[in-house]
């Protein structure tokens, strides 16, 4: 494995923590602030800071892909 296969195999990980935890934060979120709960925005902030980062890691390992796919 190469520097960039080494560099997208944090990208997985952070892709599985995002992609399952992201949607629970957003509903978490949503039913606090339904009930009026101050911290309501630090859950739906954090489930768009999450989804940030799957965006961020579908384009790191399209760019490893697009290098030869040394993964």
């Amino acid at each position: 494995m190469g520097p960039l296969g080494a560099l997208a195999l944090p990208c997985l990980g952070y892709m599985g923590a995002c992609v399952f935890i992201a949607p629970a934060q957003l509903v978490y979120g949503l039913i606090l602030a339904s009930r009026k709960q101050p911290r309501a925005n630090l859950h739906i902030g954090s489930a768009i800071t999450l989804g940030f980062l799957l965006l961020l890691a579908f384009f790191v390992l399209n760019v490893v892909n697009s290098a030869g796919g040394v993964i």
